[in-house]
């Protein structure tokens, strides 16, 4: 009878699983945005006294912000490959030329014309993106106001034992997707905001597609986003531009010092493995897209609290 009931229980996860994954890209947005504005509510609750009321307000602004925010940089990355379509096309053709002897088709149906094309459709499909969104926002609503409610039904299901494990599971989770958030997130962005404001007041073009490299690299371990600025010294040094060159060295001395002190802050042993954070990034990327690039690591972190979990005695 046991097995049955576990045979059953597999079976109906796997048939919710299969029926939510068209939504998924949505139902974890909203995991992930609950996840951030939780402590924004708590306070929102703690001063109105109404559940219903303060999740409302907290769904409302939040989800219109981080919209808004994706909106305008996903605007801002088509203005800038918009720009540099022409020069890519150029470079690309003339790479084709010198590689004429390897197969060049590949660099031709990969130039950023595609790119921009295939980023464009998102914004055709405007029906589906207004339907993402208010489910987005249902879903942030219900998930804040309802959590608790949601724990309690979940608990009643479980022994003790497993309760434990829920418990820990629940900790170590919450403990490792603030490391990566901090640690590898945050201090990418925060590396990533500096670069481009250091190359905006020096004048070099494309700041903005060079300081999100630099964030891109500032999340992977080891590696870090002053190796962008001192590619660029190294550039205008070979190019004869002393000053950029010497300022941008210059910036890069003080990155390091930054990302030392950021590595100092938030690294902690007890957080995500960075095999595993660096798994989670290119699993992610490649099986979803750009929207990978954030619940890859996000996920691999989930996973790696629940191996945890699996094999801890209780």
């Amino acid at each position: 009878m046991v097995k049955v009931k576990n045979y059953l229980i597999i079976g109906l996860l796997l048939v919710s699983a299969y029926l939510v994954l068209p939504f998924f890209s949505v139902i974890f947005s909203s995991l992930l945005i609950t996840y951030l504005i939780l402590p924004s509510y708590n306070w929102l609750n703690n001063l109105i006294r109404n559940r219903s009321i303060s999740s409302l307000l907290a769904t409302i602004f939040y989800v219109s912000l981080f919209t808004s925010l994706f909106y305008l940089f996903t605007r801002m990355i088509l203005f800038s490959f918009a720009q540099l379509q022409s020069l890519f096309d150029t470079n690309i053709m003339i790479i084709n030329n010198i590689l004429s002897g390897l197969s060049t088709k590949l660099f031709i149906e990969t130039n950023p014309s595609n790119i921009v094309s295939f980023t464009e459709t998102i914004f055709l499909n405007a029906p589906k993106t207004g339907l993402d969104i208010i489910l987005l926002t249902f879903m942030v609503f219900f998930l804040l106001r309802d959590s608790p409610k949601l724990k309690r039904i979940i608990y009643k299901f479980l022994s003790k034992k497993n309760s434990l494990k829920l418990n820990y599971f629940i900790d170590r989770a919450h403990y490792i997707l603030n490391n990566v958030l901090l640690e590898y997130f945050f201090a990418g962005l925060m590396m990533g905001l500096i670069i481009f404001v250091s190359l905006s007041l020096l004048n070099i073009n494309h700041a903005l597609e060079l300081s999100t490299v630099a964030l891109i690299t500032n999340i992977f371990p080891v590696i870090s986003g002053w190796l962008v600025t001192i590619l660029l010294s190294i550039y205008y040094y070979i190019n004869n531009n002393f000053f950029n060159s010497g300022m941008l060295f210059i910036i890069s001395i003080i990155l390091i010092f930054i990302n030392y002190y950021f590595n100092r802050i938030f690294s902690d042993e007890k957080g995500i493995n960075p095999l595993i954070l660096v798994l989670g990034l290119f699993s992610g990327v490649l099986s979803m897209g750009i929207f990978g690039f954030v619940a890859g690591p996000i996920l691999a972190g989930l996973i790696q609290a629940g191996y945890e979990t699996i094999y801890r005695e209780f």
